[in-house]
C-alpha cells in the first residue's frame, strides 16, 4: 500500500501555507506515514514528485489549490498517476477560479467555509467532486514561545 502523503506548496505571504502543510504532515508522520513537502519553485520539483509517485503516493494536497493543475504533454498529473489530490480551499471560488475547475475526477475540492462550497455548486458548477473539509486547529508546538502579554 501506498505510504506516501504529499504536501505540494508554492510562494505565499509569510509562508503560513508552508508552515500549515508542515504542521499537517506532522500529524500523517505521527500516524505512521511518511509525509513529504514539495515546494513548485524548487529546481528539483519535477524530480522529487516524480520519485514519490514511483514510490507510492497515497494522496497529495495542496492549500490553495496549489498543485491541482499540474500536467505533463496536456494530461493532468494526477490522472496519469492515478492518485487522489485534494485541492484545500479557503478563498472564495472568485479569487483564483482556475484553482476551484479542475476537470479531472483526481482533484478533489475541499472547501473549508461552507459559503464557499455553496457558492461553488450554484455558479461555478466544476465538474469534480467538492465536499466541505473542515479543518480544525492543527497543533502549534510554538504556541508558549509566544509572548502573549
Amino acid at each position: 500500500m501506498a505510504n506516501i502523503v504529499v504536501a505540494i506548496v508554492g510562494e505565499n505571504a509569510n509562508g503560513i501555507l508552508e508552515c500549515q502543510s508542515q504542521r499537517f504532515l506532522g500529524l500523517m508522520r505521527s500516524m505512521g506515514f511518511e509525509g513529504r513537502l514539495l515546494n513548485v519553485f524548487d529546481p528539483e520539483f519535477g524530480t522529487k514528485l516524480h520519485r514519490a509517485l514511483a514510490e507510492g503516493v497515497l494522496f497529495a494536497w495542496g492549500y490553495a489549490g496549489v498543485g491541482g493543475r499540474l500536467a505533463v504533454n496536456g494530461r493532468n498529473i494526477w490522472d496519469t498517476a492515478e492518485v487522489p489530490f485534494i485541492s484545500v480551499l479557503a478563498d472564495a471560488p472568485y479569487i483564483m477560479p482556475g484553482n476551484h475547475h479542475v476537470d479531472s475526477p483526481y482533484v478533489v475540492n475541499g472547501y473549508i467555509y461552507r459559503e464557499w462550497l455553496e457558492l461553488q455548486e450554484a455558479h461555478f458548477r466544476s465538474p469534480q467532486v467538492s465536499t466541505l473539509l473542515p479543518m480544525g486547529v492543527l497543533p502549534n508546538p510554538e504556541r508558549q514561545d509566544v509572548p502573549w502579554s
